[in-house]
């Protein structure tokens, strides 16, 4: 017998093929759904979604553009042996680069749509941004895919490589190792006296290795080529079984089909003759017409017997007298329950089965379901079968599968059945138990044509008749499968048993678990009485007895389902004894529950009761007010102590009034309650003594801060000034600069209600921050302070910093209007200091309301001072530690200041110096030391290893880099700025910028490369490198954001020490913003950036002209030991520089 093959062919050709089809397909895929998309969102109108798709369709091409390219690539690289040219060499490079670049661009590509799709509007509908942010998502895997395959050939291309180097070595070294391995021989050879030399001369050698070489090399070629036609042969044959191997499934396909499509026709002819032979049974009104249909059926396909004929005949006559006799007995008396009826439709239940003996009214709204029983119901075949669903959350009526059921169900009859249309309610008797056989067609159209036909006239013709028949027949035939309507069944007997004593003791006991839940519970007795028939005695057969004691609890779906398939009595007696005595016990619980329940609300309505009447009898008597009357009075003993104005005083006697009318359960009694009493809790008319003392001011601030003279002179001017007008009005204080310094924040603030309030209309309505401020202080002049004013946002809500204007204008706020109060309160004498990071963020009208007072941070020398008169005192407090006990020296002091502390506030200073006292405090109580000295050398058991171990990036400035100083709101930085020419020589001089820079500071460099050009040209007309050359300028940490004007004078230079190929003077930083004809203008943040030179150990530091004065204010430890060069012009640099 020949062996199969064909699987390991099949493997083969995969693994010989050199081009993988399926990513061709999947490329084909992709196409297809990506023109579906489009034509999809074509009605929408919206450009920037249509720019979003050509985007990405493009990038789509160049993808597999590149994997084509990959592709060729690979091959290439598997067909590398030893002894190819320069020429594949050379192509593969090139493609190798071309990959790359196609790479990177569609890296860039699918940023840019990432891009586009983060900022486009077209984000506001959920479907296309989803479908957006799938599309980015697919580009970016598949370019995954492409960059890991090509990551992969060139792996494999290096692995070709070394083993191409490995085999010439190894072909060079084994002619080496055999001539060396050799020698000895040749020696002696030489030395004995029957030598005689025959060398041959050089071109001799020459010409034998050369030979022997081209030899090795023909033959390696012929082996590669013979591989070759190999592989090319198999994946040919690979293709052929490949083929052959798909023809014969399909063979098998059909074969598999037409065996089918028979099965079905035999199972559709059985299921039509049944369906006939049903028919049959129903028409007994014409018996010439039963003869015509039988000799059609029966008669023709057996006529070479025709003693048949006669006996069918005689079948169907005494059928047709029994069926006429059944259905006048139906027409006087209720239908006989058949004790075999092996065809019913399914009716799906949940959470309780039917028992037998018990009826159950059900709802069935299945459009299917509810036709056939409307027919079963009109043939006079009132019958179903009532199964429980496995799903107890499943809601289907009618169930797909047979495993969706459990297979043992109850055979019901149809007491009463109402059709409402739409739905219709049977109440059902069970009667036994039946199992599911296999499910059965329905034959919903053989028995309407079978109704129509019983309908006709009784001479219809021969021929109308077998046609019927053979219509029939195509109906059953072309039927689909259906839901489970029909199913074939068969009834369930149990095992015989005998009246044990066993058995009698288990009935007796469910009897007398019954009546204790009947006792219990009365409502179980209607269900015992729909068991009970006249003339039987239910506890005296324990058939009966065991369904009923199951469907009086309310056990789990599948208990009561383990009972309905219970065959054996026994077991099923004491299944049910178990779930009675469970449903006992909660019976019993429910009692009890049911009790303290009913005790408990019987004694809260007493005591309600009680103090109704209490209550009246107080309010008869004259010792208790009404509840009204009670806070009218609460609300006006307060206005006795305030001084409230006329207008709000008449706002308080309207809603008074109102109160008085009000229910007091009603929901606008208390928000007029509320509303009152916000209104009688402000402070009206009260204000507290201000301290205006000029001299405890300045002990004060001196106690508890450090430096900053000019904020601390600035407070004491605003005392002055208000101790001499005997009011604050009229100012409003902001401190901006960097943080780390303790506030509280209400940043973020996109409400406006926040600082107005709500309407009284909404629900949990309140004031805004301002009233709630006065209720809390209880004073009309207090101190506000409002934090982080240039980080409030703005939302749908509306804008706080509009709202800010009327809180902080002293024009306006005499008359401040809160939404919830709705009267006008004064704020004029409330002092108000705002505090901010920066100012540039501040709305300018918010800031003209304002006097700005610029926070600066600080330096070394007084975070070194703060350390030692606050900082140090306050942890070792905290740390429960004395002076003498624990020390940080001052040299320690300094390097954590330099090496881990260099923002601009001392709040991780803070940290850190705690963190010392915690572990020495450790240290002394585990009796490790008894005193603690932390130095400079052992500062690092306490809190680390440094953040920071520099503080330049050059120690030597090279030619094209200068160093700048900038300034941000955490502080002052020094700045390198980086120049160098790229090899690629082009015509015209260009300049590239990288570095993360911001459009002001891209624009300045534009500047800086024309001015540099044209500077250049005056000093070295023949120099012509910023012309010609192509220029790249770049700020080092591009991940850090960059702008500003400041960088110009520092750019100009970078760019004249690289053309110019010369450094310039070291320690020297600079900044300034340049004009275009070179002119330096002012910049900001002098302080910051003179700190910062200081702390790179910059000793010459060039300023503009106009900054003299910031500069000037300087404190004098700052200052000194630094060179300042003050500028107008770039010239004055470049001599300053390059001298």
């Amino acid at each position: 017998m020949a062996r199969d093959r064909t699987s390991e062919f099949i493997s083969t050709v995969k693994l010989m093929e050199a081009k993988p089809q399926w990513m061709n397909n999947e490329l084909r895929s992709r196409k297809k759904p990506s023109s579906g998309s489009s034509g999809a969102f074509a009605s929408v109108k919206n450009e920037h979604y249509m720019s979003f798709m050509r985007g990405s369709r493009q990038i789509a091409k160049d993808l597999y553009l590149t994997y084509q390219k990959l592709e060729k690539l690979n091959e290439l690289t598997k067909k590398k042996t030893v002894f190819d040219g320069d020429e594949t060499s050379n192509q593969l490079n090139e493609l190798i680069y071309i990959i790359k670049q196609d790479i990177d661009s569609l890296n860039k590509q699918i940023q840019t749509l990432r891009q586009h799709q983060l900022e486009s509007s077209f984000n506001r509908n959920a479907n296309i941004e989803s479908h957006s942010k799938n599309v980015v998502l697919s580009l970016q895997q598949k370019l995954a895919s492409v960059s890991g395959n090509f990551k992969s050939t060139l792996e494999q291309r290096t692995q070709n490589m070394q083993q191409q180097k490995m085999r010439r070595e190894q072909f060079v070294g084994a002619q080496n190792i055999s001539s060396h391995m050799n020698g000895s021989t040749v020696i002696d050879f030489e030395n004995s006296p029957n030598f005689r030399s025959t060398e041959l001369s050089v071109p001799q050698k020459q010409s034998q290795l050369l030979l022997y070489e081209d030899n090795t090399t023909q033959y390696l070629e012929e082996r590669t080529n013979a591989m070759q036609s190999i592989e090319s042969t198999i994946v040919e044959l690979g293709t052929i079984f490949n083929q052959l191997a798909t023809m014969v499934q399909q063979q098998e396909e059909v074969i598999t089909r037409i065996d089918s499509n028979i099965t079905d026709t035999a199972l559709n002819v059985e299921a039509a003759h049944e369906s006939l032979l049903r028919y049959f049974q129903t028409v007994t009104n014409n018996r010439w017409l039963i003869l015509k249909q039988l000799s059609a059926t029966f008669v023709r396909p057996y006529c070479d017997k025709p003693e048949s004929e006669e006996t069918v005949t005689e079948n169907v006559e005494g059928e047709e007298e029994s069926g006429t006799l059944q259905e006048i007995n139906s027409a006087l008396t209720a239908v006989t329950v058949p004790e075999l009826f092996p065809y019913v439709p399914v009716i799906c239940v949940n959470r309780y089965p039917v028992f037998p003996r018990f009826i159950k009214m059900i709802e069935i709204t299945n459009p299917s379901l509810m036709a056939l029983i409307r027919r079963k119901v009109k043939l006079n075949q009132p019958y179903a079968g009532v199964f429980l669903k496995r799903e107890e959350s499943s809601e289907q009526e009618v169930v797909e599968r047979l495993e969706d059921i459990y297979p043992v169900g109850t055979f019901v009859q149809i007491h009463e059945l109402q059709d409402l249309g739409n739905k219709l309610r049977m109440v059902v008797m069970a009667h036994r138990r039946i199992k599911i056989i296999k499910q059965i067609a329905d034959d919903s159209e053989t028995t309407e044509k079978a109704s129509r036909r019983r309908r006709r006239n009784n001479l219809k013709a021969k021929n109308d008749i077998k046609n019927d028949v053979r219509s029939d027949e195509h109906v059953e035939v072309v039927q689909k499968p259906q839901p489970l309507l029909m199913v074939e069944v068969e009834n369930i007997a149990h095992e015989k048993f005998e009246l044990t004593e066993e058995v009698k003791a288990l009935t007796q006991e469910i009897v007398k678990t019954i009546r204790d839940i009947i006792s219990l519970n009365p409502l179980y007795r209607e269900s015992v009485q729909q068991m009970m028939q006249a003339g039987q005695r239910v506890v005296d057969n324990p058939l009966y007895l065991s369904d009923l004691g199951a469907a009086l609890t309310g056990a789990e779906p599948s208990e009561l389902q383990a009972i309905l398939e219970e065959t054996n009595i026994p077991k099923r007696l004491y299944a049910t004894l178990a779930l009675l005595k469970k449903e006992y016990e909660l019976s019993k619980l429910q009692q009890k529950i049911g009790k303290e329940v009913e005790e408990k609300v019987k004694q809260q309505h007493r005591r309600y009761m009680l103090q109704e009447q209490l209550k009246v009898i107080k309010k008869e008597l004259g010792l208790e007010k009404d509840d009204k009357d009670a806070i009218e009075e609460k609300f006006r003993a307060r206005l006795k102590e305030l001084n409230v104005p006329p207008h709000v005083m008449e706002v308080i006697e309207e809603e008074l009034n109102k109160l008085s009318f009000l229910d007091n359960h009603s929901s606008e009694f208390s928000v007029t309650r509320n509303y009152l009493d916000w209104l009688t809790s402000l402070p009206w008319g009260k204000s507290s003594e201000e301290n205006l003392d000029l001299k405890r001011a300045r002990e004060v601030l001196e106690q508890d801060h450090y430096g900053m003279e000019d904020i601390k002179k600035r407070i004491l001017e605003f005392i002055a000034v208000s101790q001499l007008k005997g009011k604050v009005q009229g100012k409003i204080l902001c401190f901006y600069g960097p943080p780390g310094y303790f506030r509280f924040s209400v940043g973020g603030m996109t409400d406006v209600a926040e600082i107005k309030g709500h309407r009284r209309t909404y629900v949990g309505a309140m004031p805004g921050k301002m009233i709630q401020c006065l209720k809390k202080t209880k004073t009309e002049n207090p101190l506000v302070l409002i934090d982080e004013v240039d980080k409030i946002g703005k939302g749908y809500q509306g804008d706080p910093a509009s709202a800010l204007l009327e809180l902080l204008d002293p024009e306006q706020n005499a008359n401040f209007l809160d939404h919830y109060l709705d009267v006008n309160v004064d704020l004029s004498k409330v002092l108000f200091i705002c505090t901010a990071n920066v100012v540039d963020t501040i709305p300018e009208p918010l800031r003209d309301r304002m006097e700005m007072i610029e926070v600066s941070g600080y330096v070394a020398q007084e975070k070194l001072a703060i350390a030692e008169n606050y900082l140090i005192p306050q942890a070792r407090e905290m740390a429960g530690v004395t002076a003498e006990k624990a020390s940080i020296s001052k040299d320690a002091l300094e390097k954590t200041i330099k090496q881990y502390c260099r923002e601009s506030g001392v709040r991780n200073l803070q940290k850190q110096i705690e963190k010392i006292m915690r572990k020495s405090a450790y240290k002394i109580v585990n009796n490790e030391a008894e005193t603690i000295e932390v130095t400079e050398e052992n500062l690092q058991d306490f809190i680390g290893k440094p953040i920071f171990t520099h503080d330049r990036m050059y120690e030597v400035t090279p030619p094209g880099v200068v160093m700048g100083l900038a300034w941000t709101s955490h502080g002052g930085s020094t700045l390198f700025i980086e120049t160098t020419k790229r090899n690629k020589k082009d015509e015209g001089g260009s300049l590239r910028l990288t570095g993360h820079l911001g459009d002001v500071m891209k624009e300045s460099a534009d500047i800086a490369f024309s001015y540099a050009k044209s500077f250049l040209h005056k000093i070295d007309p023949e120099n012509d490198f910023l012309e010609r050359g192509q220029i790249h300028l770049h700020v080092p940490e591009g991940a850090t954001p960059k702008d500003g004007p400041s960088a110009g004078c520092t750019m100009v230079t970078a760019l004249l020490s690289l053309a110019l190929n010369k450094s310039i003077r070291q320690n020297v930083a600079m900044t300034g913003e340049l004009s275009l004809t070179g002119k330096v203008l002012p910049v900001g943040g002098i302080k910051e950036k003179t700190i910062a030179a200081r702390r790179a150990n910059v000793n010459c530091i060039i300023l503009p002209e106009e900054n003299r004065k910031d500069f000037s204010d300087l404190p004098e430890f700052i200052r000194a030991g630094l060179e300042v060069y003050f500028v107008n012009d770039y010239k004055q640099i470049y001599d300053i520089c390059f001298s």
